[in-house]
């Protein structure tokens, strides 16, 4: 363990505008390490089922060879530290194998028809695999594409579990809920009923209705009363405002669990309203703003499924399904809690691109 200087970006969103912050961080870390033969990952025993059993494994690394697979890639936007930091996963892989990659963003336009759109160009480019991030689509459709031609598809990010993925790098949303649940079950050892409201983000977003599922059966009731569930789109200013109404009207709500743009929202929203420290606030994810929150002490708690690692895996599952060497379709980074107890010895590398990367979009 070493002791050294970290450089995160942080973005820090004020309306639908996101600037950067560099934290310079110094922190206790254990560092991942890209050229280690294996990795230790969760696998899912019924692919493409957030609700199967998991089991641990040793996964191995693919090596890099002489043949040019290309790959196309498709996410959501690079304008939050999740994406940004699976991008940079995507990149830093690709380049260490030798593969040519594609990037194509869909820059906030949550549509299905702009998501349409990016995968038929994808498919035009008869690329040897599609990697999706996409957070609304049922699936790609290569029905009218010649077997010759059809691409092997690899879901990353968040959960994209349909008949025509191949496989997949993402987490389950739904065990999030689950963990996040009993986490906050064991945290509460007072009497009291603590009056919960969930922000969970966008419902259109597959992650979000998926971390419902896993939270709300599992949340002890003699400690949390899930009061509401309150969609938000991934507007900033519309968050605060439905945030601020709804505490306004609610004055007995004590803890609040949200995504993590609702989450960086709340703490701007309780400072303003002079209730830092009254309320709680506990996020399903973790971003720049969550992670400095969790330092300051304005939120309690997040977990993550590092988007580093996921990116690497995707471009080493999408060379194992050309060699037809990938035994485990559905893996994933093990999911991490992060609280004040161990956030000097996580290591951020897993989760943020580092200071100074500008994001890539085309690898060659």
């Amino acid at each position: 363990m070493t002791v050294k200087p970290l450089y995160l970006y942080a973005f820090c969103h004020c309306s639908r505008l996101f600037w950067f912050v560099a934290l310079i961080l110094t922190t206790s870390m254990l560092s991942f390490n890209l050229s280690a033969s294996t990795v230790t990952l969760q696998s899912w025993l019924n692919p493409f089922d957030s609700d199967s059993s998991k089991r641990t494994i040793n996964y191995q690394w693919e090596t890099p060879s002489n043949f040019k697979q290309r790959i196309c890639a498709i996410i959501p936007s690079s304008s939050t530290s999740y994406w940004f930091a699976l991008n940079y996963g995507l990149v830093k892989k690709a380049r260490a194998m030798g593969v040519t990659l594609k990037v194509y963003n869909i820059n906030g336009n949550l549509s299905l028809s702009k998501e349409k759109q990016l995968i038929e160009q994808c498919i035009g480019q008869k690329p040897h695999s599609i990697i999706i991030g996409a957070q609304l689509s049922e699936g790609i459709d290569q029905s009218q594409t010649p077997n010759a031609d059809k691409s092997q598809v690899i879901a990353v990010g968040k959960n994209l579990f349909s008949k025509t993925v191949d496989a997949s790098s993402s987490a389950s949303f739904t065990d999030v809920g689950q963990q996040l649940s009993k986490y906050m079950n064991k945290r509460h050892t007072g009497e009291s009923i603590n009056q919960t409201v969930l922000f969970p983000g966008d419902k259109t977003g597959q992650h979000v209705e998926a971390f419902v599922k896993g939270f709300t059966p599992n949340i002890n009731g003699n400690k949390y009363k899930v009061e509401d569930i309150i969609y938000t789109p991934d507007s900033y200013l519309e968050i605060k405002i439905r945030l601020t109404n709804y505490l306004n009207n609610n004055l007995n709500t004590t803890t609040v669990v949200a995504s993590a743009l609702v989450a960086q929202a709340a703490v701007e929203v309780l400072d303003e309203m002079s209730l830092t420290g009254d309320i709680q606030i506990f996020s399903y994810e973790l971003s720049a703003q969550v992670y400095r929150g969790i330092q300051r002490g304005n939120i309690s708690a997040s977990f993550i499924s590092p988007p580093v690692i996921q990116g690497f895996l995707a471009i080493d599952m999408a060379m194992k399904l050309h060699n037809n060497q990938l035994k485990e379709p559905h893996i994933s980074p093990i999911a991490t809690l992060i609280d004040s107890d161990n956030i000097t010895d996580f290591d951020i590398s897993q989760v943020f691109a580092p200071y100074g990367y500008r994001e890539t979009l085309e690898v060659n």
